[in-house]
């Protein structure tokens, strides 16, 4: 699991944002121990998770995540920043890619707050819209370790 072994990231599309994408992974290995190394290869490899732009397409959030395979096994996520993550701060910025990344990380679809994996509580993935507080629970960070201790497939 990505506690012996990193989570690859592909930025192809995005390399002019690698320290800001680097930040949010660093807030994810702090919190849950689990390591990132960004990719630039043009062959993505399974389990996979890319961050790419689409600055030209204004949907009303900053950014979204589409997650890949089936839970509780997650295969990847494809996270797409747009025209809103353009125009905010260097602190929202990493802090929305973070918050992108909770969602491949987590098993979160259906679940939280608004049926989406966000909360209601000011942490990283709170889904109301203003400042948040850039840490995640005390509980969400025990169970990352106990599901990225194990191999997919394995009981936990």
């Amino acid at each position: 699991g990505p506690l012996n072994n990193p989570v690859r990231i592909w930025i192809n599309s995005v390399q002019e944002y690698r320290d800001l994408i680097q930040r949010a992974c660093d807030f994810w290995t702090f919190y849950t121990g689990i390591r990132f190394t960004l990719e630039t290869s043009s062959e993505v490899a399974k389990p996979y998770i890319i961050i790419q732009s689409d600055f030209s397409n204004n949907p009303g959030p900053a950014a979204e995540t589409k997650r890949t395979g089936v839970e509780p096994e997650i295969s990847g996520g494809i996270i797409t920043l747009y025209r809103g993550w353009q125009v905010t701060d260097e602190t929202d910025k990493w802090q929305t890619i973070a918050h992108e990344l909770g969602h491949v990380l987590m098993i979160t679809n259906g679940q939280g707050m608004d049926g989406q994996g966000h909360t209601d509580d000011g942490s990283l993935m709170d889904y109301r819209p203003g400042p948040i507080r850039p840490f995640i629970h005390a509980y969400q960070q025990l169970a990352l370790r106990i599901l990225y201790s194990h191999q997919p497939g394995e009981p936990l």
